[in-house]
């Protein structure tokens, strides 16, 4: 059953059910990465404590691994199932950069606001499977990177002579407040932008176009890519650790939703 987007607090046609939060799009940015950074943070440092303790062992110890990507995936993937819906959306606010569609808009006369087609339960039922995929794929990232820098961290100390002091010290980036920030922003950053992209997806969007914020430290890269515009089967991703960017639905949509998307944009 087609579900009306919840609209923004303040604007024209706001409401909010028990299965829809409203947020704008930098509020709803900023709580998502708030939160997913706290458990994070938790979590690697609870990694961090056992990691100090034996260092070599934990290397070589599957078991020792998957207790914590249980625990890691319990504490991330609510964060990154509700970064995809906030996403899809606010999604559905966006305006086409070429081509207005034709709607009776949610607030009724005269709201300002475009509203793309939108089916909550549609929406739920592909990012169930995006989630999914893309938590796997996100460990076994995670777990690579973390193993890699004990690896280093242990082999430094060998070479050099050092005691487990400086092992220790070398690692605790690894498990620190700086990394669970980069975690937060950039892994919700993609989800909101792949969430908002399943919403033009099925209101038959084949394009969308890159947007980024235009102030003073914005990346170069990000500058490159702004109002660029890429077919759907290109799934938006951050072009760096904690960028800011997102993406508006481009072009004429068809009458039916184009294949679901595909493979990274970087890769």
């Amino acid at each position: 059953m087609p579900v009306e987007p919840c609209r923004s607090k303040g604007r024209p046609g706001f409401r909010a059910g028990p299965n829809q939060r409203c947020y704008t799009y930098v509020a709803g940015n900023a709580a998502s990465r708030n939160e997913a950074k706290r458990k994070a943070h938790v979590q690697l440092a609870a990694i961090g404590g056992k990691a100090f303790k034996a260092l070599t062992d934990l290397l070589n110890d599957p078991q020792f691994w998957a207790q914590q990507r249980t625990l890691m995936m319990d504490a991330v993937m609510p964060i990154f199932r509700e970064a995809f819906m906030v996403g899809a959306m606010l999604g559905a606010e966006q305006k086409p950069v070429a081509e207005r569609v034709k709607q009776a808009p949610v607030g009724g006369a005269g709201d300002p606001l475009l509203v793309l087609p939108f089916d909550f339960e549609a929406v739920v039922a592909s990012g169930d499977v995006v989630i999914a995929e893309f938590t796997n794929e996100w460990w076994a990232q995670f777990e690579q990177a973390t193993q890699n820098g004990l690896r280093s961290a242990i082999q430094r100390a060998a070479d050099s002579g050092l005691g487990v002091e400086s092992v220790i010290k070398d690692i605790e980036p690894l498990f620190g407040e700086a990394r669970a920030t980069r975690i937060a922003v950039t892994e919700t950053t993609r989800l909101m932008g792949q969430g908002a992209q399943e919403t033009y997806r099925q209101a038959g969007f084949t394009k969308w176009e890159w947007r980024t914020v235009r102030d003073a430290v914005v990346d170069p890269i990000c500058q490159a890519l702004d109002k660029k515009q890429f077919p759907m089967s290109r799934k938006f991703e951050p072009a760096h650790p904690q960028c800011r960017c997102w993406s508006v639905p481009a072009g004429k949509p068809e009458a039916q939703p184009v294949p679901a998307v595909a493979g990274g944009f970087f890769g």
